[in-house]
């Protein structure tokens, strides 16, 4: 009887064990997570500037186009 009151309070604390590594593991991995989100997001922003920053050089080009066009004569026929 004493042998199995024992293992049984053996396998109890390797339980414990196990479960305390496991939470380890997750909070790790939460901590990965948020550092991904972070960088993603910091990712997101920088693609929104660079689109606007896209969109400010294709109007910026439109306009020198168009003074282009208006300052050269036209040839006619």
């Amino acid at each position: 009887m004493t042998t199995a009151v024992r293992e049984v309070a053996y396998n109890a604390e390797q339980s414990t064990k196990e479960t305390q590594e496991s939470n380890q593991q997750v909070d790790a991995g939460a901590k990965d997570i948020a550092v991904t989100v972070d960088a993603i997001s910091e990712l997101a922003k920088e693609i929104n500037q660079a689109s606007s920053a896209i969109s400010t050089l294709n109007d910026n080009t439109a306009q020198i186009d168009q003074l282009v066009m208006n300052s050269t004569p036209r040839q006619r026929n």
